[in-house]
This record gives C-alpha cells, sequence and structure tokens, in this order.
C-alpha cells in the first residue's frame, strides 16, 4: 500500500528544482531536499491515512505544500527554528480539494502547493514566523486533517524505514486514473 494517495514529485520536485536553479544548489542538493521534501509529505500521508484523503482532500496538494516547504527548507539549509516557520506557514495555508478533479484546477493546486512551500521557506529564512505546533496543535493541521491519526509514523527516527520508499511514483504523465 502506497504511503501517500497521491504524487509526492509533483509539488516537491518543482519547488525544489525552482530553488535550485535560483540559488544555484549542487545536483546533490537538490538531491537531498527532494528526498527530505517526500519523506515529510508521505509521513503525513502515512499518519493521516485513510481518513484525509476519503474526506475529500487533494493530499498531493495539500501535504504537498508541507513537502516543499520542507525539501526547500532543506535546500536553504534553514536551521531548525526556521524549518519549522517555513513547515508551519506552509501548514496554515495548504489546500486542495478531490472534487475538482478533471478540471483544470486539479493541477493548479499542485503548482500553488509547489509555489506555496517555496514562499514558506523564502518567508521563514527572513524570519517571517509561525506558532512552533501549528501541525499538532489542539485544531491544528492533524487533528483538522484527520480523525484516525498515527502520529508514531510522523516522529519516526530515520534509521526506521523511511515512507518514501512506499511512495507510489508515476509511470505515465496521466494520473493513473485516467489508464
Amino acid at each position: 500500500a502506497s504511503s501517500i494517495p497521491g504524487h509526492p514529485t509533483v509539488p516537491v520536485g518543482s519547488a525544489v528544482w525552482a530553488l535550485g536553479e535560483r540559488e544555484g544548489a549542487s545536483g546533490r542538493d537538490v538531491l537531498i531536499a527532494l528526498i527530505a521534501g517526500v519523506e515529510v509529505m508521505c509521513r503525513l500521508g502515512r499518519a493521516l491515512k485513510p481518513n484525509h484523503y476519503g474526506a475529500g482532500w487533494h493530499a498531493s496538494a495539500t501535504l504537498g505544500a508541507i513537502g516543499a516547504a520542507a525539501g526547500c527548507a532543506s535546500l536553504l539549509k534553514l536551521d531548525r527554528e526556521r524549518t519549522i516557520w517555513s513547515i508551519g506557514l506552509a501548514v496554515c495555508r495548504a489546500a486542495g480539494m478531490k472534487a475538482v478533479f478533471g478540471s483544470s484546477a486539479k493541477p493548479l493546486q499542485l503548482g500553488h502547493a509547489a509555489a506555496l512551500g517555496l514562499q514558506s521557506a523564502d518567508l521563514a529564512s527572513r524570519g517571517f514566523d509561525c506558532s512552533a505546533d501549528v501541525m499538532e496543535a489542539e485544531k491544528g493541521f492533524l487533528e483538522l486533517h484527520g480523525s484516525s491519526l498515527n502520529t508514531e509514523v510522523i516522529f519516526a527516527p530515520l534509521t526506521a524505514p523511511l515512507a518514501i520508499h512506499d511512495a507510489h511514483f508515476k509511470r505515465h504523465a496521466a494520473c493513473f486514473l485516467t489508464h
């Protein structure tokens, strides 16, 4: 079973690739940032399964914005506090719904998620802060987006098997639902 019902490289890859070009980053640093962002996105996907997607949220967009922020924070080499702000700024603005599938709004949500993640990391790098517990606070993102929550997978040590290994990676240019 996939760790996330979505396509993690679309928002995360788009954000870190653009930021990498802007910053003149090495291919190695871009790849590390991509892996970091996709891992965050996949861990959130595991934690919120199945209710987040089942409730109608477009996980590639909602969790993609957060993964993109994490990947961009990694690429900018933000310290712990600014990385938390980066993720928090994406968390409080992440959106996307399955109700728009089949329309131009679906890919728009993914582009918005990538831009939102990059913007969140940029803002945090300049000192724009966010509540440190916006993810796990009462009425925070996790509580609002999933009623059957498994936080163990979010905070599992990096020595545990990575969630990225269970991600579904597209083999075609179109969503698998169109095949």
